[in-house]
């Protein structure tokens, strides 16, 4: 941890939200990324629907997932995308398995004390699956960028050896999956290696600098603003 800004995931207080499966959690303020790694002895994780939309991004293992009345067995490297109040639900397939949800707004049962998300519409946007490389490839100086898009939520995936620039945006939390970083958030700088998490607020860019590259960098972006500002 720098300053406490930049924390490890392995630092954190992990809880259970079942006795084979461990989450651990970034709360900002109006999003949330949760790790969850699912060990064996799990066959399935139950049906949900929630206020939040959730990004996901496939980090170990095989599951196969539904959303809503569509179905599909997804690995590394799957990405998918669901609509708030949409049910879904998986199987695991190949254990121990972990993913990254990201949460628009927060899941009130991760977040300490709980919260109670506004009610909205359901989700314009369809349920969808992808993978990291069925999505277009925007070079960018020293890597490259895919992103996927939702209606509430950014979820881009920076490869390469930098030096990257990040502009402004909304709300942000952004984990270092691999590589070393030197990262500038606003007036606050600090040093993260894989397994490091951190948030940044809105309107703050990053400028990173790679010290043991390449890297993969996740960013996980809250675009409400940007989105009832196009409205």
């Amino acid at each position: 941890m720098t300053d406490g800004w930049i924390a490890r995931w392995d630092a954190l207080d992990e809880q259970r939200f079942a006795p084979t499966v461990g989450v651990r959690v970034v709360n900002a303020t109006g999003c949330q990324l949760c790790r969850f790694r699912i060990e064996e002895g799990t066959p399935r994780m139950p049906a949900v629907e929630h206020e939040a939309e959730q990004l996901t991004v496939m980090l170990e293992g095989a599951q196969r997932v539904r959303l809503g009345e569509v179905e599909q067995e997804v690995r590394p490297g799957a990405i998918w995308a669901i609509p708030a109040r949409l049910e879904h639900a998986s199987q695991l397939r190949e254990l121990p398995s972990s993913v990254l949800d990201f949460h628009v707004p927060h899941r009130p049962e991760f977040v300490p004390g709980g919260v109670s998300p506004r009610p909205g519409p359901p989700g314009r946007m369809p349920p969808r699956f992808s993978r990291w490389d069925a999505q277009s490839a925007d070079a960018v100086h020293g890597g490259e960028r895919r992103c996927l898009m939702a209606d509430r939520g950014l979820l881009t995936r920076l490869i390469g050896d930098g030096p990257f620039a990040i502009p402004p945006g909304g709300e942000r939390i952004v984990s270092l999956e691999r590589g070393r970083i030197q990262v500038r958030a606003g007036d606050r700088r600090g040093e993260a290696g894989p397994g490091s998490v951190w948030v940044v607020p809105a309107g703050v860019a990053q400028d990173i600098a790679v010290l043991d590259g390449p890297i993969e960098l996740l960013d996980f972006q809250d675009i409400r603003p940007r989105q009832e500002g196009a409205a």
